[in-house]
């Protein structure tokens, strides 16, 4: 939960990114409920933020990823992984991105991985993979930099539940095999 925190505070310290809903999903980690308290206390809800959590059983984190995107109402859409955070300005850079002609259906953007104490490992710089690539190769995004439009969830581009590990790049490939224009 100490991570999770870290991931809402950087969320909800997005300036310029419009009207932000917080959606996030919990299977029951203990002491949730407590943390929840907490969390709206120190987060409440203002008129660009708003910090919902559903807590309740799912089968993973993908099947769990779905079930806040499909609550979600915004235009654009993203989701991080408790132990991911945006860096400040992230989100209005991403709704900048989105405002211009061409933008694409998804965006993926520049990322840095740290450690445990929050020390640069790396730069991430990512770039548009091909089917081609992906098939014998890694996916070379991040989920913490990835972003897309509301109608790629609405036409039934979703998460594989039953995956643990590669859920991502078939939902990425997915995506390119359906034609998804995809930008940096």
């Amino acid at each position: 939960l100490s991570w999770l925190e870290l991931c809402i505070a950087s969320v909800a310290d997005q300036q310029g990114a419009g009207n932000v809903e917080h959606i996030v999903c919990d299977a029951g980690s203990e002491g949730i409920e407590l943390f929840l308290q907490h969390m709206h206390h120190r987060h409440p809800d203002r008129p660009d933020y708003r910090l919902r959590f559903e807590v309740g059983p799912d089968r993973g984190m993908y099947d769990a990823i779905n079930k806040g995107l499909q609550q979600a109402r915004g235009e654009l859409c993203s989701y991080l992984n408790c132990d991911e955070q945006l860096l400040p300005g992230a989100l209005a850079a991403v709704r900048g991105h989105f405002g211009r002609p061409a933008a694409g259906d998804v965006l993926f953007g520049d990322a840095l991985v740290v450690d445990a104490d929050g020390r640069a490992l790396c730069y991430w710089r990512p770039y548009v993979p091909t089917l081609r690539h992906l098939s014998g190769a890694t996916l070379n995004t991040l989920s913490c930099s990835t972003f897309f439009r509301r109608n790629v969830v609405e036409a039934g581009h979703v998460f594989d539940p039953e995956r643990k590990v590669i859920g991502d790049l078939l939902w990425i490939r997915g995506l390119l095999a359906a034609g998804r224009p995809m930008r940096c």
